[in-house]
């Protein structure tokens, strides 16, 4: 991994963690959704500090380059979190759902008893 690249990627690992701070100070994001994200920018920390181990790791797994393993782990991150994201807007749709059926029951009951 070069010099540059390993720069490049602590500033990005910086930038990003402080942009996801901030948004759960302004209330953006909560902790527990953005828990991800920052464990995210410490491993691109990591692997900026210590070059050797995202090296090893793509040896390991037989990567010709490091930055082929790096975009490869990107790309599974991303997958893996679009896959998360999805299950909780499903869970939250039938939860929504659910509520305007109440909701609407319960306003049904109350015209009834205001016209009765």
């Amino acid at each position: 991994m070069t010099t540059i690249f390993r720069i490049e990627m602590f500033i990005v690992a910086i930038v990003f963690f402080i942009f996801v701070i901030r948004s759960i100070n302004q209330n953006k994001l909560t902790l527990k959704r953005s828990t991800s994200l920052l464990i995210l920018s410490l491993g691109l920390v990591i692997f900026s500090i210590f070059p050797q181990l995202p090296e090893a790791l793509s040896d390991f797994f037989g990567f010709e380059t490091t930055s082929n393993f790096l975009y490869f782990c990107a790309i599974v991150y991303l997958l893996a979190f679009s896959i998360i994201q999805s299950i909780v807007v499903s869970v939250q749709e039938e939860k929504i759902k659910n509520l305007i059926q109440e909701v609407s029951i319960i306003k049904s009951k109350k015209e009834k008893e205001g016209n009765l």
